[in-house]
């Protein structure tokens, strides 16, 4: 099958535009380069940071307010106090807190949670804001001035990452086949299988962290969470509430998970299909124009917690160096445990670097800059708890653009906690290209990318919020970790090509998904996997414009 993915991507220094190529493998007779988007903008971003301040300070620090209910006062105060540390070790023009936001995981809930926007002299994309927070200096001010017992103020420090969208418009806009990844399944059975599957809840809000939603769709409008009449969402990216798309890019997610056919010129989310009217889209805005952050996206986390998200679904994507991020905070954050702890489902991109996860990743130029990551990793696939999608094409192998395992295994179980664990494949694949969803100006569009994947598997986590009985969702000790059993025990091997590490990690089928679903439910034993069936790839015109290099990076 013949590359959608464009070979261009931006690379900004003394040689200004220049074109990179991936050289980490692809389809014979098929791309020869690959995006390396997120090796260029996912970097430290160095404006923000997420911390959890110790009930100790944080109870210092309301004693300080006389206990008043004054939220702003008292983020006032912990930026007072910790500038005042920063100060006290002579280090405020290298880092300097700005403002702090606090977005509780729970009505009337402070945890300590704290959302810091940062200054100071400190090189972007270089220096982990972190290290100075952690240091010794800062630390014994903070414990003197505010009597700390243990020395300890915090009991995390993450900082930010840069993040992107994960997936692009398509060159090739089918006039058919345009949900091609239904042709591969049994449909039919499968309906036939959720239907005599009981509702174990009225319904099941999906969170969408990407570009926001079109929220006047037609095939979406009605499947949007509303609370008293109006949309439940928020805008991290401009900070107001107003979740609208301006992209594309989150309306398309969307779509893929719950989705009404209204017209001829529609289609149907995965969830939608088998649970009409019971899935319901909560739109959070983190993603911009030029992208987002970690700490964005961790605000949107806990306001997805305190909106009662049962799945979270993140198209969205960066890559670091594994030992970097090890040297930062680790591969553990916080937020995404809490979510998962709380019972939520998470579910992430990939990314389409082309590249193996855990292992070496080349992007080299076609004039003389070059640029290798060692241990290839991407956030916030690469954090404990998330379920990560790859991408697959309709020749039932994996997509030219798909990061791929860099060894013989299948994701990390979601209660591995270890901040030092190093994720060397993605948990599945799912159908990523040729997408055909829901897009701007009430239309349609095919997209490709591990963004198209990831909210598939998210309709599924959906399906099982809904079906799955109250007593058996934490069968493995979580409904993710349950989750994630059944899904992978739906895997259908993808045909092998050029490698088996390459193409270790199947992709999920629908029909013998809801099978294994039924088998917890019931004991009902789901039978023998089918073998996964190529289908003819998508044929139709081509896009009407041609992405240049600038947009073609990830864009939808």
């Amino acid at each position: 099958m013949r590359s959608r993915w464009p070979l261009w991507a931006p690379r900004i220094g003394i040689l200004g535009l220049s074109v990179l190529c991936s050289t980490c493998g692809g389809k014979s007779g098929g791309v020869a380069a690959a995006i390396a988007c997120s090796l260029l903008s996912a970097s430290v971003n160095p404006a923000g940071m997420t911390v959890g301040l110790t009930q100790a300070l944080l109870s210092q620090l309301q004693a300080q307010q006389g206990f008043v209910d004054d939220p702003e006062a008292l983020n006032t105060g912990i930026k007072n106090a910790i500038n005042g540390a920063l100060e006290a070790a002579s280090l405020s023009s290298q880092l300097n807190v700005k403002t702090v936001t606090a977005v509780p995981k729970a009505a009337g809930e402070d945890d300590g949670v704290r959302f810091l926007e940062l200054g100071g002299s400190l090189a972007p994309g270089v220096n982990f804001a972190s290290s100075i927070l952690k240091l010794t200096a800062v630390q014994d001010a903070l414990a003197t001035n505010f009597r700390l017992a243990d020395g300890k103020a915090f009991d995390f420090i993450e900082d930010s990452f840069r993040v992107t969208k994960t997936g692009r418009v398509s060159a090739n806009q089918s006039a058919s086949a345009r949900q091609w990844a239904y042709d591969q399944t049994n449909v039919d059975e499968a309906l036939t299988v959720a239907a005599a599957l009981p509702n174990a809840r009225e319904q099941v809000v999906v969170a969408v962290i990407d570009t926001g939603v079109v929220q006047q769709h037609p095939a979406l409008k009605d499947n949007l969470y509303t609370v008293n009449g109006a949309v439940k969402g928020y805008d991290f990216a401009n900070n107001d509430a107003d979740p609208e798309d301006d992209d594309g890019h989150g309306t398309h997610c969307a779509g893929i998970i719950a989705a009404k056919k209204v017209d001829d010129t529609g289609m149907t989310g995965v969830a939608e299909l088998l649970a009409p009217g019971k899935i319901k889209i909560m739109p959070i805005k983190a993603l911009g124009a030029k992208g987002g952050s970690t700490d964005a996206v961790n605000k949107a986390i806990r306001y997805a917690m305190a909106e009662g998200a049962h799945v979270i679904s993140m198209s969205l994507g960066g890559g670091v160096d594994f030992q970097n991020l090890v040297s930062s905070n680790g591969t553990e954050s916080q937020i995404i445990r809490d979510a998962v702890e709380a019972g939520i489902i998470v579910v992430v991109a990939a990314g389409n670097e082309n590249c193996p996860l855990g292992g070496e990743c080349k992007q080299q130029t076609l004039f003389v800059l070059s640029q290798t990551i060692n241990e290839y990793t991407v956030l916030p696939c690469s954090y404990n708890g998330t379920i990560c999608v790859g991408a697959s094409d309709p020749d039932a192998t994996l997509a030219s653009y798909s990061n791929f395992p860099s060894s013989l295994t299948k994701g990390v179980d979601p209660s591995v906690k270890d901040p030092a664990t190093k994720r060397t494949s993605p948990d599945i694949s799912a159908p990523g290209s040729s997408i055909y969803s829901t897009y701007l100006n009430n239309g349609y569009k095919s997209l490709d990318g591990t963004s198209m994947a990831a909210p598939y598997v998210a309709g599924l986590a959906a399906l099982f919020q809904l079906k799955a009985a109250a007593d058996k969702r934490n069968t493995d000790g979580s409904p993710q970790q349950t989750f994630r059993r059944v899904l992978q025990e739906a895997e259908l091997d993808l045909a092998t090509e050029q490698s088996e590490t390459r193409s270790y990690v199947g992709q999920v089928d629908l029909n013998h998904y809801m099978k294994k679903l039924r088998e917890l439910n019931t004991g009902t034993p789901a039978g023998a996997a089918p073998t996964l069936q190529a289908v003819d790839e998508p044929a139709g015109e081509e896009a009407g414009e041609a992405p240049n290099a600038l947009a073609a990076i990830c864009g939808g």
